[in-house]
């Protein structure tokens, strides 16, 4: 499976790269990857065996004709065709991957009490970058273990700003003041 996963992203990548639009593919690779996490069933529709593929071909013409270019579309097609729809997220996820690291940026996510809209997910980004002084790719991930805020994991990095950690810090500060009066 990873060989697959390997060639596909590679051959996409290169491709991206030869016609120089990397970031191009990336966002529509990241458009497809939403389309089939947003919606469960699509990809249970169209890893589905008793459903012709003529149909699902006519679904993804419909859900992305004219949102990607040829070479991701006929990459879906090709991959419903030959039954092999579960690496579709895998491929495109390496894909991104391969087309950050070649724009050196590094990757990481954003957990938060409730899903964050692109445009606090690019603000958070932006001053993530100045505090790590890189450029840097964040996707957001539901965490309901926190009260309200966010925590971003970037390599071996974290940057907390939430209810939890504000709390636990006043508790430190509490307990450093009682050991400081004893």
């Amino acid at each position: 499976m990873t060989e697959y996963i390997n060639g596909y992203s590679l051959a996409l990548f290169s491709l991206a790269k030869d016609e120089k639009k990397l970031t191009k593919y990336k966002d529509e690779a990241l458009l497809i990857m939403e389309s089939i996490i947003k919606t469960e069933e699509f990809e249970v529709f169209l890893d589905s065996r008793s459903i012709d593929t003529e149909i699902k071909n006519k679904v993804i013409k419909k859900s992305f004709d004219k949102k990607i270019n040829k070479n991701l579309y006929n990459f879906l097609l090709l991959i419903v065709k030959r039954n092999k729809v579960k690496i579709i997220l895998p491929v495109l996820k390496k894909l991104v991957k391969l087309i950050n690291n070649d724009f050196n940026i590094n990757e990481g996510i954003v957990y938060s009490a409730r899903k964050l809209t692109q445009k606090e997910i690019k603000g958070i980004s932006l001053k993530t970058e100045k505090i790590l002084k890189t450029k840097i790719s964040l996707v957001n991930k539901v965490d309901k273990s926190l009260i309200s805020g966010f925590r971003i994991e970037v390599g071996d990095e974290l940057i907390e700003d939430s209810i939890t950690s504000r709390i636990e810090e006043m508790k430190e500060q509490l307990l450093r003041k009682e050991l400081n009066v004893s």
